[in-house]
């Protein structure tokens, strides 16, 4: 049966387990597990750092996470048991679980118990969300997720609550009610999908969920799923504009369209911010100069114009003819390998891990690519992030990969990756034969801006 599993945001926090709690920034974690064959379990974040956490002699363990600037959610891993754990700073959780009965036994007790034991029944009551929901007609779909909602409604509003006042409950209903707009919002093509090409019909009252919505609602705004709502609310008007007139700098027209439609200031500023710095995480600078002057002519909030000019400067160091940023890695037989082995050739790097879907369909084109350039004064080398080198060591082979293939330390926190600002992967990068930068954004193997770029320079 397939089915959709909703992304949950993922905060990176960094953590110590020798250190003693008492600071406002420190959360202490304690607990038993029960029937842990292997005497450990996982603590960390997707994309960040994790420590494995060692059970002693007594099925107990003792830790504190450190430098927590802001709540958010952590997660535990048992083997394939999966929990992402509300943390903040100052909390003295303890954590109870068997891993014979993962979820029917994790309870929470402390400090924070309230918000981690609603998070617990959320998820016994509510699993992810079947694909054959998709292939109802709308007004089985509309009562289905109406069923839903209120269910999860009346779960939140009789949760235990420590102090009614955190602000995770107020996220938490934002969470609800947009999660529920945006289902109804994928329908249409979900529907189509999973019949297999079928349109759906859809009755004239359809989007009239639309009225319980307001994508200023300034109370909602830690809520993802309010943020995902806005920005489908606002990239539906900027289609309707782009079709209407061709040569539209989309990006542009997404920033002016924020600003006409988002009347609350701290929704407006959010939207603005998390726009343009977005936009700088796959696009050249150089490419982004009328999108830029409009936020900086049009941005009043000093703490949005600093993390902005700080991300500016940042990017800034990665621009075309800046100097690369060295980094190294392993190779299948553990031989140490350096970027500045390859000074003289152009450098195309394919930063990619074996359990990455996208990565993997870029593999056929990159070894097309490798063949047609075989003879020509460049190198490719894939740097892969996985965790598991053993997974990396057999996929490596079995699928016969070929230019430079290794694999660094630490995955996600790799020097390479906070040196590049690398937030997701495949992510593909061009270096020129003196060891300079050509573009930390380069196009993929499968798209003809590849080629293009690399016949433009003839000593290639």
């Amino acid at each position: 049966m397939k089915k959709l599993f909703v992304v949950l945001l993922m905060v990176p926090l960094f953590f110590s387990c020798n250190q003693e709690s008492g600071d406002a920034n420190l959360t202490k974690i304690t607990g038993i597990a029960d029937n842990l064959e292997a005497g450990l379990f996982v603590l960390g974040s997707p994309g960040g750092v994790k420590d494995t956490v060692q059970i002693d002699g007594a099925h107990s363990f003792d830790f504190t996470i450190v430098e927590i600037e802001k709540p958010g959610n952590y997660y535990l891993l048992s083997e394939k048991d999966y929990f992402p754990m509300y943390i903040a700073p100052g909390m003295q959780l303890d954590i109870y679980f068997d891993k014979a009965d993962f979820m029917g036994s994790l309870n929470f007790g402390g400090p924070g118990a309230d918000i981690n034991n609603y998070k617990v029944d959320k998820t016994r009551d509510f699993g992810p969300v079947e694909s054959e929901v998709y292939t109802k007609e709308p007004a089985a779909f509309r009562a289905w997720n109406d069923s839903i909602l209120t269910a999860q409604q009346s779960l939140l509003n009789e949760a235990a609550k420590d102090n009614a006042n955190d602000p995770f409950w107020a996220q938490e209903e934002g969470e609800l009610l947009y999660s529920w707009a945006m289902l109804f919002g994928n329908y249409p093509s979900y529907y189509k999908y999973y019949s297999e090409g079928n349109e759906v019909d859809l009755p004239e009252d359809f989007d009239s969920y639309k009225e319980k919505l307001n994508i200023n609602d300034v109370k909602y705004l830690a809520s993802p799923a309010f943020k995902n709502f806005v920005n489908a609310a606002i990239r539906e008007v900027v289609s309707e504009k782009v079709k209407a007139q061709e040569g539209l700098n989309r990006s542009l027209v997404t920033l002016e369209t924020g600003m006409e439609l988002l009347t609350n200031i701290e929704v407006l500023d959010d939207f603005m911010l998390s726009t343009i710095t977005g936009r700088m995480q796959w696009t050249d600078l150089s490419e982004m100069t009328e999108e830029i002057e409009f936020f900086k002519a049009n941005c009043d909030n000093e703490a949005s114009l600093a993390e902005f000019n700080e991300q500016y400067e940042a990017w800034g160091k990665l621009a075309k003819g800046a100097p690369a940023f060295v980094f190294e890695g392993h190779d299948l037989d553990g031989k140490l390998v350096k970027f500045s082995d390859f000074k003289g050739k152009y450098v195309y790097v394919d930063i990619w891990a074996t359990w990455c879907g996208p990565c993997k369909y870029e593999i056929p084109f990159l070894k097309q690519l490798e063949a047609d350039y075989h003879d020509k004064n460049i190198v490719f080398l894939s740097y892969s992030i996985d965790e598991d080198k053993d997974a990396w060591l057999k996929f490596v082979p079995e699928n016969e990969l070929g230019g430079v293939q290794i694999i660094g330390e630490n995955a996600w926190e790799s020097q390479l990756c906070k040196d590049y600002k690398i937030r997701g992967v495949p992510t593909f990068m061009f270096f020129d034969p003196a060891g300079n930068i050509l573009n930390v954004k380069m196009s993929r193997p499968s798209a003809q801006a590849t080629r293009d770029a690399f016949d433009s320079y003839a000593d290639l």
